[in-house]
């Protein structure tokens, strides 16, 4: 479907200035990361609690999750966003790579200049068809233009709907001009079909707005600013060129946001993981006795480990855990 190539507006009095257009396509994307499992310093219901040891001290942990010493789904999953996440830059670099080439010319190609408030001279039209005539010799695109005093609609609203009667492909270049007598301002849109879109690219449109504002806020007439504006982009046109443009930028940024954040969640849970890899279940913390080793005086639960953590040396003393779990076998 058509879409803005921006416009401007001015007169009255006023401020006004010139706004660039907006893209066709749009992408979207949504996810959500909701953890399976949780790790806490703290209780929490569900949780089990776990001794680990790290820096040379005994640690508490509760988890609702359970020790294992196999990590290769966890990496994989790790692995396979990280991979995703930057598909997007491959995507950008790729892409904005643009080499345009001229427009099919298999559709209806009259050059049309509807003038419905005459604010266009005979001159001023057989100008603009000559300069039309040539844009579309090297481009392929037709341009035309449509003017108006009815603000029943948004001028955009108006130009889009102006193309899709009028035109039936995605081919046309509409520059819509609005005027109001009475309040003497005026107002321009640009509408272009998608299959414009790799010849009059952003920097292109942007440049052809801005020649046509400071034409009419100079006073000068309507058609020869839009002739101006014409003359002033079309030798830059059908060249190769490297944009990145905004919307993708913006998908990019997003994309990034979604899958940083999965990856951060996974490598959170992933080190958690490694935490509770040699951890011991602790169903009683009734029971904890912090004891020290006696050949090198490091800290250790009681029952907790059968060798010290720090020198390796055997520990012998009663595990406290013992009658509770023979209670429950």
């Amino acid at each position: 479907m058509p879409h803005s190539s921006g416009g401007g507006s001015g007169g009255g009095g006023g401020g006004g200035g010139f706004h660039g257009g907006s893209s066709s396509h749009s992408h979207s994307g949504t996810s959500s990361y909701t953890p399976t499992y949780r790790y806490s310093r703290t209780p929490f219901v569900g949780a089990m609690c776990y001794v680990y040891y790290a820096h040379g001290e005994p640690q508490l942990i509760y988890s609702n999750d359970k020790p294992t010493k196999s990590f290769k789904a966890y990496w994989i999953s790790l692995i396979v966003k990280l991979i995703i996440l930057i598909i997007p830059l491959f995507i950008i670099i790729f892409t904005s790579f643009h080499f345009p080439k001229k427009l099919n010319t298999n559709y209806n190609t009259e050059i049309i200049i509807a003038d419905n408030i005459d604010v266009l001279s005979d001159e001023e039209e057989t100008k603009l068809k000559q300069t039309f005539a040539s844009f579309f010799d090297k481009t392929g695109i037709t341009p035309a233009v449509v003017t108006t005093d009815d603000y029943t609609y948004t001028l955009e609203d108006y130009a889009y709907n102006y193309y899709v009667k009028n035109f039936n492909d995605e081919k046309h270049w509409l520059i819509a001009y609005y005027y109001n007598n009475e309040r003497d301002i005026w107002q321009f849109e640009g509408m272009q079909g998608d299959d414009t879109d790799t010849i009059l690219y952003s920097d292109i449109t942007t440049e052809f707005n801005k020649t046509i504002y400071n034409d009419l806020n100079s006073k000068e007439k309507v058609g020869i600013a839009i002739d101006n504006a014409f003359n002033v982009i079309t030798p830059k046109l059908m060249k190769n060129y490297y944009k990145v443009e905004t919307p993708a930028i913006i998908f990019t940024v997003i994309w990034a946001a979604i899958f940083i954040s999965l990856i951060v969640g996974d490598s959170i849970a992933l080190f958690n993981k490694y935490r509770l890899k040699d951890a011991t279940p602790v169903k009683d913390q009734t029971k904890l006795v912090l004891k020290k080793c006696p050949y090198c005086d490091t800290p250790y639960y009681a029952g907790t480990i059968k060798r010290c953590h720090s020198c390796n040396a055997v520990l012998e003393d009663d595990d406290p855990f013992a009658s509770s779990e023979n209670n429950e076998q």
